[in-house]
């Protein structure tokens, strides 16, 4: 039995147990935006908010859906607050939100995971519109000419709203501006998800002219024009262009007054960054009619010719002709298919030599497709190349169409020879000549060495033998490989992804030794740690932050104790960049010496 003291004294014991625990398990996770209406080119900050009452070794990432968004960052922000005897610890994640269309949004909520339990922030709405302006900044014509969305935008053009699948729809892209611009990137480009794409044109720079919109004076540079080939029937959507640029404030201030009077010195105006996107593109793709469907058609939609031709039409038995077959007009051309060449009895048929030639103009994808048959007559006589045919749909008429080529007479002329065996009638006299005169080699007549060995009987020579087909397989396996760089891209950076980080954290080593800033020092060691997990994804580097290095490591079966090391050495290098004053020389080695070794661990674990 035990006594009140004792009773008492396990009481308070407990109940300062219970305190103690839920007092180190406090976490509050909260999120924030720093304004609820914007537009499309301005940007929004969320902030989540992570406080705990003791400082924590491992921060997994949040989960949060942000795809209604052009994202970037999130930026790393710590610090640590002593408010009547009470320390707290504080992270913040900063994301800069871009809306990618009009509309009201809802943010989170954001999830973690900690310590065996999952905190949710609450959800967030957010209101994307176009910008207001008063009635003192409206001109003449009523429209605002201070609004940025009317002075910088992105215009995207279809010539068609309606097609077939498979029918070429072509896509441009037009920067439009009244402002300087500095830094123009493609900042998010769509995956045209549902349709087969062909690159037209992709501006290097910004080769602008001026044009009128809606009363006002422009430049517009031509950003990416492309065709678009619909697999499926169904409405496809494709998603907005984004893009990124800077402007300055004053260039900003002055276009009121005049469009094109920039005064776009940096020491004049702080500069801005602005992601503008396009709107998204909604296509409606019908299926192909049944009616009216030939046997031979095997999906080739547009407009194309038909031609054939065979030369030389009189040859001798046993020799070749060649019978050409040449599709020509606008349409996929990498879809077409092989028309079919029916067997000529007496002739021998060889599988065709293709030949393709893509033709890009303004009006659209196209091109030849060209089929060379190898023709060999076996026997003299007439024989008539029979007519090739060719099938398509062609939407302008909205029917299909059946091409076919003329057929060609072949004359043959002459007898194919048959070579017969020789026979030998060789008296005894005959072949004891023959006998005397052929001298057989042997082995016991002469010796090939000076050393009485003979050089078959070598090991060197059964040494170069042995190399000869190792050097074959070398040179084979070296030239595949060669091949797979040229064509593989992906395959190409996971290959040298390593040698490029080491590259970088050489290049890191060297500036400690000669003294460079620490915010250098920590970005270049961060360039070179996240350039290597974005060459094995074979994503871009610009964008790639910790969330998605970690899950792109988790992806590819990457140990969690390396990955959850890496994402820590990350966060301490963003941190450092922009912590105020000089890092000191031994934190720097150390970061340095831990880099080097994560790396070879995830080359090891990686291959």
């Amino acid at each position: 039995m035990l006594n009140i003291d004792q009773f008492l004294l396990r009481a308070v014991t407990i109940n300062l147990l219970v305190i103690s625990v839920s007092v180190a398990n406090e976490i509050e996770f909260t999120a924030s935006v720093d304004r609820a209406l914007t537009s499309r080119s301005q940007p929004v900050y969320l902030t989540l908010s992570i406080i705990s009452s003791e400082s924590l070794s491992h921060m997994p990432s949040p989960d949060l859906d942000l795809s209604n968004f052009v994202v970037e960052g999130p930026s790393v922000g710590i610090r640590t607050e002593f408010v009547n005897g009470r320390v707290t610890h504080a992270r913040e994640l900063t994301y800069t939100l871009y809306g990618r269309k009009e509309g009201v949004f809802v943010i989170g909520p954001a999830k973690l995971q900690l310590g065996g339990q999952t905190y949710s922030t609450k959800p967030i709405q957010l209101v994307v519109s176009k910008e207001i302006a008063s009635n003192q900044q409206k001109n003449q014509n009523g429209r605002d000419s201070s609004v940025l969305e009317d002075n910088l935008f992105v215009r995207v053009e279809r010539d068609k709203d309606q097609v077939f699948v498979g029918e070429q729809v072509l896509l441009s892209y037009d920067l439009c501006y009244r402002y300087q611009l500095r830094d123009v990137g493609f900042k998010e480009v769509p995956s045209y998800s549902g349709f087969w794409t062909k690159d037209l044109f992709v501006a290097q720079r910004l080769d602008a002219t001026r044009q009128m919109i809606n009363g006002m004076s422009f430049h517009v540079a031509p950003l990416r024009k492309l065709a678009l080939f619909p697999a499926s029937a169904g409405k496809h959507v494709v998603d907005p262009l984004a893009i990124s640029c800077s402007i300055s404030q004053s260039g900003r201030r002055r276009s009121r007054l005049d469009a094109f009077s920039f005064f776009d010195d940096p020491f004049f105006g702080r500069s801005q960054t602005l992601i503008v996107t396009s709107d998204s593109v909604s296509i409606d793709v019908l299926p192909l009619p049944r009616d009216g469907q030939p046997t031979a058609f095997d999906g080739a939609v547009g407009s194309y010719d038909l031609s054939s031709s065979v030369q030389p039409a009189t040859v001798r038995a046993g020799d070749p002709v060649t019978l050409r077959v040449l599709i020509q007009g606008k349409g996929n051309i990498d879809a077409l298919g092989e028309p079919k060449l029916s067997d000529i009895k007496g002739v021998k048929k060889y599988d065709p030599k293709i030949q393709q030639k893509q033709n890009i103009d303004s009006n659209g994808y196209g091109g030849s497709k060209s089929l060379e048959y190898i023709l060999i007559p076996e026997a003299p006589g007439e024989f008539i190349v029979p007519e090739v045919t060719f099938s398509f749909f062609n939407p302008s008429t909205q029917r299909y169409q059946t091409l076919a080529t003329k057929s060609h007479k072949l004359l043959v002329g002459g007898v194919v020879e048959e070579e017969s065996g020789t026979t030998y009638s060789l008296s005894r006299k005959d072949i004891e000549v023959v006998g005397s005169d052929i001298r057989h080699i042997k082995p016991d007549v002469l010796d090939l060495g000076s050393d009485g060995k003979y050089f078959y009987r070598r090991f060197s020579f059964w040494l170069f033998q042995s190399i000869m087909p190792i050097a074959y397989a070398g040179l084979y396996f070296w030239n595949r490989h060669r091949r797979r760089l040229e064509g593989d891209v992906a395959y190409a950076r996971r290959r040298g992804a390593f040698a490029a980080a080491s590259q970088r954290l050489k290049h890191a080593r060297k500036m400690l030794v000669d003294g460079s800033a620490s915010g250098e020092f920590y970005a270049e060691i961060e360039r070179g740690l996240l350039g290597f997990v974005a060459d094995h994804a074979n994503r871009p580097t610009a964008g790639l932050g910790r969330k998605e290095c970690d899950r792109e490591l988790k992806s590819r079966g990457a140990d969690e104790t390396l990955t959850s090391a890496l994402m820590e050495l990350l966060e301490t290098c963003e941190v450092s960049r922009y912590a105020p004053g000089m890092a000191a020389a031994d934190q720097m080695k150390q970061i340095q010496e831990k880099a080097e070794e994560l790396l070879g661990k995830f080359q090891k674990a990686l291959s």
